[in-house]
């Protein structure tokens, strides 16, 4: 049987400049996903000497939505210059993959169960440029976090990660 879909993905972008050195922007986009052909079988499929892939017969489909923040400032007579950014994004999928031992194989599978995907990413760096050897010293810290659920053996268990990154630069020029 055919089936048509009309998948519509709007999106938002917003730009405030409160000054010529200060800018603000905010993005914000709902993207509705594509039934995943790769998986659109009945069956089994042998990928190799130890791996099944179970497909799944389903016209549902997710989505995946997505907002931003972003805070520029500039001042070049000062050499300074830096920004902020974040980003928070959630995946939506109406059934959940799953891993199974069975036997002697690994088998690929989908669960009738949602999934759900949330990520949060923050990331800001400031630079200052320096007379001194031509040079720029910046510091860049970043942050993100992703919560989401995995299924193995049709067990669901829930895990949240975080990273964090700090680093400095200082970029220096031997020429005039």
């Amino acid at each position: 049987a055919n089936k048509s879909f009309l998948l519509l993905s709007p999106s938002l972008y917003l730009r405030y400049i409160f000054s010529p050195r200060l800018a603000l922007a905010f993005n914000a986009s709902i993207q509705r996903n594509d039934i995943d052909e790769q998986s659109f079988y009945e069956g089994f499929i042998l990928n190799d000497y130890q791996h099944l892939s179970q497909g799944l017969i389903n016209y549902q489909n997710g989505s995946h939505e997505t907002i931003g923040l972003n805070l520029t400032y500039r001042n070049p007579m000062d050499a300074l210059f830096s920004y902020l950014q974040t980003n928070m994004s959630w995946s939506k999928k109406p059934h959940s993959f799953n891993q199974t031992f069975w036997n002697d194989y690994i088998a690929y599978s989908f669960l009738p169960q949602s999934h759900f995907l949330r990520f949060w990413y923050l990331d800001g760096d400031i630079s200052k440029g320096l007379d001194v050897l031509n040079s720029t010293i910046s510091l860049n810290a970043s942050y993100q976090s992703n919560a989401t659920s995995i299924f193995q053996n049709s067990t669901r268990t829930h895990y949240t990660s975080s990273e964090w990154n700090i680093q400095s630069k200082l970029v220096t020029r031997f020429t005039e």
